[in-house]
């Protein structure tokens, strides 16, 4: 039995807090059988501990007491940029359900992850799957998968893109107009009307100054009619319509002037899987 949480991207967009992507990049947890105590074998750098200290089991401990000791091998393939903290967490709740029989519904998994981040976006995109709206008050979660258009994901990292959120204020005119075009990116969406929704989604409100990648980056894109291409902490993220994905990767391949490296991911149509 495994249990498998994709990586997750969050806070991007009109609607900064709303929005999720799941990612077909996994944190796996596999039980390999009973134990007399906790063993866990693991590659991930934050999530090592090899006994019961480890933050999956720990976080399975804490809501059912009386777990049996397992051996478990942890294989993750992603890292903070990816949602790895919140994938963690996940896991441990899906073992407690799974071998605690914890009564753990979908809404209630996504309450307890929602408040431990205060924060909704990632982790209603690892339980459901692609990508996600959500609204996180008062410790009440309001969620939904959307309707998108057919989608790859491009990943950009480079060591030298210093992400520069504004902490200025922001009017309740500025504010309003924010939440209209996340509105109006979830209706373009949902008419597949790829190039409008690409524009709406480089809305940069909350950015004092362009990364200059991120300038060359949409440069390129836009050159092949591809919008969509956004800031999420340290990475650059372009969703890129499946049927010009070969196009892009073929112009970059000429790109010398980009010292980060490229990944093409798939979305994860599903959330958790075990």
């Amino acid at each position: 039995m495994q249990i498998k949480i994709p990586g997750t991207l969050g806070g991007f967009g009109p609607g900064h807090n709303s929005l999720g992507i799941a990612l077909a990049k996994y944190f796996t947890v596999e039980l390999l059988g009973a134990a007399e105590q906790w063993q866990i074998e693991s590659d991930s750098d934050k999530y090592y501990e090899s006994d019961e200290h480890n933050y999956v089991v720990a976080v399975a401990l804490k809501l059912v007491a009386d777990l049996p000791a397992q051996h478990l091998k942890i294989h993750s393939e992603l890292d903070a940029s990816l949602g790895e903290e919140q994938a963690a967490l996940l896991a441990g709740i899906e073992l407690a359900r799974l071998l605690g029989a914890a009564n753990l519904d979908t809404y209630t998994m996504l309450t307890l992850a929602a408040r431990t981040f205060n924060d909704a976006s990632r982790v209603t995109a690892a339980i459901l799957g692609g990508v996600t709206s959500s609204f996180f008050d008062a410790d009440e979660v309001y969620a939904s998968g959307l309707v998108l258009p057919a989608y790859q994901v491009l990943l950009y990292r480079t060591t030298k893109l210093e992400p520069n959120k504004s902490e200025k204020s922001f009017s309740a005119t500025q504010l309003a107009q924010y939440g209209a075009a996340g509105n109006m990116l979830i209706t373009a969406w949902q008419n597949q009307q790829k190039e409008l929704a690409g524009k709406l989604l480089e809305i940069d409100f909350l950015l004092d100054e362009l990364p200059a990648e991120l300038v060359r980056l949409r440069q390129l894109t836009s050159a092949l009619d591809i919008y969509g291409t956004f800031l999420v902490n340290d990475l650059i993220v372009t969703l890129v319509p499946e049927e010009l994905s070969a196009d892009l990767l073929a112009a970059l391949a000429y790109v010398d002037d980009l010292a980060g490296e490229f990944e093409l991911l798939e979305l994860a149509k599903e959330g958790i899987i075990n």
